[in-house]
């Protein structure tokens, strides 16, 4: 039995150039124009079951960008499925965690994926 997707998407780029990520993600999500919002750029994706809202935002975490895709209409299951799939269109550092947030959750131990250049692996933020 497979798990549910993830309800979002939440990948971290080792990048501030919106213009590659924002090409990345055009190529993995049918997303709509980008608009600007003060630092971050949004969009939304627009699938046959509805839209969602995109959101990338530079220097969310230190040198890292910020792509979350606030509700998962997407085909991608969970944050290291997006984060492959946008690693084959970028050359930078890509992490996500490991599972979906919660208020309940106790996984701030666990290590998060990283996605480089064809290669994955684990480590920490620290």
């Amino acid at each position: 039995m497979s798990e549910p997707p993830f309800p979002d998407l939440e990948i971290y780029i080792k990048s501030s150039d919106l213009e590659a990520i924002s090409h990345a993600i055009g190529q993995v999500l049918p997303i709509g124009q980008w608009q600007d919002a003060g630092t971050a750029r949004v969009t939304e994706i627009v699938t046959e079951v509805g839209r969602a809202e995109l959101v990338i935002q530079p220097k969310a975490y230190r040198t890292y960008t910020s792509v979350w895709l606030k509700s998962n209409l997407s085909n991608f299951a969970c944050d290291a499925d997006f984060a492959a799939a946008v690693s084959q269109h970028l050359p930078d550092l890509i992490r996500c965690s490991q599972g979906s947030w919660s208020d309940e959750s106790e996984d701030d131990d666990l290590p998060w994926f990283w996605f480089e250049k064809g290669d994955r692996g684990e480590s920490r933020w620290d």
